[in-house]
């Protein structure tokens, strides 16, 4: 920047609030995706919970396979999936409709 004095002072103004602003957005989507990646690791819990509790299942087999999931609704579905189904069979069978995964743990 030149001998404008004006034009450089508004100019760099206007660069300083482009950052600052840049920087808050930034900050904001940081935030929003961190809750958001939060939530589907309470989801990925509770249907580990709701295994354990109704079948017994412990197996390292079933968080590798959640984690795959990265669909807040897909996993939401799949809490429910855990509670409405009779067998783990049952559950399995959903499970690998929306991971894409085999039968079973």
């Amino acid at each position: 920047m030149g001998g404008n004095y004006v034009f450089d002072r508004f100019f760099n103004r206007g660069l300083q609030e482009g950052i600052e602003k840049g920087i808050e957005k930034g900050i904001e989507k940081g935030i929003e995706k961190g809750i958001e990646k939060g939530r589907e690791q309470e989801a990925r819990e509770a249907i580990l919970r709701i295994l354990r509790q109704k079948f017994g299942i412990t197996g390292a087999e079933v968080p590798g396979r959640l984690a795959a999931i990265s669909s807040r609704s897909e996993l939401e579905a799949l809490i429910d999936d855990a509670v409405a189904a009779a067998t783990p069979e049952e559950f399995f069978r959903r499970l690998a409709l929306i991971a894409g995964a085999g039968d079973g743990p």
